[in-house]
């Protein structure tokens, strides 16, 4: 895939048959994610029940969790209930990629709620990117790339399309950002303007300084009502 830079525009007559996705991107674009409030509050329940069986995820709703990885979606979310930060942990293979999105998505069928940002390692951004897009309806932007990549990304898929008038539509076009700890640091400023439903941090690269990472995971500005939850692994 071509980076963003390297993007150019076309006359829709040139280009193959694309209209339906031209018009589910205009669509997405009027619909934004609002950043969360003290308002999130509402849509979390007094009591949350835990799901006995899976229900069907992705966009075609062809996809559903094993018993063990349903456990771990309703422990999750439990935890989101009671406003705790949680550590997802298990051995490689069984599903905690899966299982994070399916939490996501469960918490954004409450409400909606969002954004949610996903800090992971250079080398699982696109898995990342690939299990939300089959596991979800959720909008990703994977941030990540040179300063002219993320520069045309931020102009094009991060806010809101404007108003009927002209003027600024609250909220942002993704539900999910997807980036990595290096990008984290670049952009610092930008990723600190966002109030967060949840962020999820899965095990970072051994490289960087830990302090460093864990001191910026811990000051992203997440809702009142939402907390941090970290996944290490990234199956």
């Amino acid at each position: 895939m071509l980076p963003w830079s390297e993007s150019s525009w076309e006359r829709q007559a040139e280009l193959p048959p694309c209209a339906a996705q031209l018009a589910a991107f205009d669509a997405a674009q009027r619909a934004p994610c609002v950043p969360p409030s003290a308002a999130v509050a509402a849509i979390r329940p007094a009591h949350y029940e835990h799901l006995e069986e899976s229900p069907t995820y992705g966009p075609n709703q062809d996809r559903s969790l094993r018993a063990y990885q349903l456990e771990g979606v309703n422990w999750m979310v439990d935890c989101w209930h009671k406003r705790r930060n949680v550590m997802l942990a298990d051995e490689m293979g069984l599903g905690k990629t899966a299982q994070c999105v399916a939490t996501l998505s469960h918490i954004h069928a409450l409400g909606p709620a969002g954004p949610f940002l996903i800090v992971a390692p250079l080398s699982t951004i696109n898995h990342w990117a690939r299990e939300l897009r089959a596991w979800s309806s959720l909008r990703t932007v994977v941030l990540h790339g040179s300063a002219a990549d993320r520069k045309l990304l931020l102009k094009r898929l991060w806010h809101a399309a404007p108003g009927p008038r002209g003027g600024a539509r609250p909220g942002y076009f993704f539900h999910v950002v997807v980036t990595t700890y290096e990008t984290l640091l670049l952009e610092e400023r930008l990723t600190l303007s966002l109030t967060l439903t949840i962020a999820l941090t899965p095990a970072p690269n051994p490289t960087l300084s830990l302090s460093l990472t864990r001191t910026r995971t811990r000051t992203l500005p997440l809702a009142r009502s939402a907390r941090c939850a970290r996944c290490p692994g990234s199956t």
